[in-house]
């Protein structure tokens, strides 16, 4: 799956996060590894999904 969300990143521009999937997809077998680097794609989704959210104006009672 972090190939696929890789991949997809890639095409939309944000690169940073498509960085911490490479890294995830390298984890095979590192489970203490892989949770911490979930956490990172977290943390990046929130900012890439705020940044989206100014852009285009929308209203915190709108993205529910």
């Amino acid at each position: 799956m972090a190939h696929q969300v890789k991949s997809s990143a890639r095409v939309i521009g944000v690169g940073a996060f498509a960085d911490v999937c490479e890294e995830l997809e390298s984890q095979s077998g590192r489970p203490a590894q892989a949770r911490a680097l979930s956490a990172r794609l977290r943390a990046k989704l929130v900012r890439i999904e705020r940044n989206i959210t100014a852009q285009l104006g929308l209203r915190a009672e709108d993205r529910r």
